[in-house]
């Protein structure tokens, strides 16, 4: 992104969520038609699965059924979903740390923007340049969080709100972000999807990353960016000029992205085919 004084990696790395969206989506595709060749034949394995939890379930006879139903798939098929769904979770969490470096980015140029360009506070018209210089400097070495609330508590103290969306939905993208990042070995059991995330993302040690999560954390860039713009007082087209700095190409993308979603959500895909060894 080019700025009057300099230039920054935003845009490029907007265009990497762009990218990562569309990759996931075309595994997602070959996925769900999988399902849908043997789809009788997976609704039974996560029948059969379902009985396996229940009291009194036999086991032995219920793990021979699974088995039977299992091999009856064909192995190309089977290995084909497996390679591609080892490959989407991969791609999602790209994505999901992909749309965390864009929101640092995005808020280190909005700060750059409002101090150094547009002079937000009056400081340079003050004759007091190096004051938005610190300010600056400051605002970069906090923390992602610190970062986004201060910025948009400019003019309103009470802006940042962590009990609602977007703010609720930023938090649970860093707490799944930090829990990545700065990873730590942790009790077995502890699965961290609700305490940490709401369910809105799944416990990153056991679960299967999709497209689902992809497109969350996608949105919940897109949504703080409008966020910040609304405290701020700048429009989008102000700040992002000809840049298109959103997390798809179009509306038609993020529409296509929605639908295969939506199809592998209701196909149960998340439980019968990443449960295929």
């Amino acid at each position: 992104m080019i700025h009057s004084q300099g230039l920054s990696a935003l845009v490029r790395l907007s265009d990497a969520i762009k990218s990562g969206l569309l990759l996931g989506a075309s595994m997602t595709t070959p996925i769900i038609a999988a399902y849908k060749q043997n789809e009788p034949k997976y609704n039974e394995i996560a029948r059969l699965g379902k009985l396996l939890g229940e009291p009194g379930a036999d086991v032995a006879k219920i793990e021979s059924k699974l088995t039977s139903v299992n091999e009856s798939i064909p192995q190309e098929t089977k290995a084909m979903a497996a390679e591609m769904l080892f490959h989407l979770h991969g791609q999602a969490m790209s994505v999901i740390l992909l749309s965390c470096f864009c929101l640092e980015s995005y808020i280190n140029n909005m700060a750059f923007f409002l101090f150094k360009e547009k002079d937000y506070l009056g400081l340079i018209k003050d004759g007091h340049a190096s004051t938005a210089d610190i300010l600056v400097d400051a605002i970069i070495k906090m923390s992602v969080r610190q970062k986004w609330e201060k910025v948009c508590c400019l003019d309103n103290e009470a802006a940042f709100d962590r009990s609602r969306p977007p703010v609720q939905d930023f938090g649970y993208l860093f707490n799944f972000r930090d829990d990545v990042v700065h990873d730590k070995v942790l009790a077995f059991g502890e699965d961290r999807a609700k305490k940490r995330y709401n369910n809105r993302l799944p416990d990153p040690v056991l679960s299967q990353l999709s497209l689902k999560h992809a497109q969350y954390a996608a949105r919940v860039y897109r949504d703080m960016v409008k966020y910040l713009h609304q405290f701020v007082g700048v429009e989008q087209c102000d700040f992002q000029k000809h840049y298109n700095l959103s997390p798809w190409r179009s509306p038609e993308d993020e529409k296509r992205i929605d639908a295969l979603v939506l199809e592998y959500s209701k196909c149960g895909l998340d439980f019968t085919l990443s449960s295929l060894g």
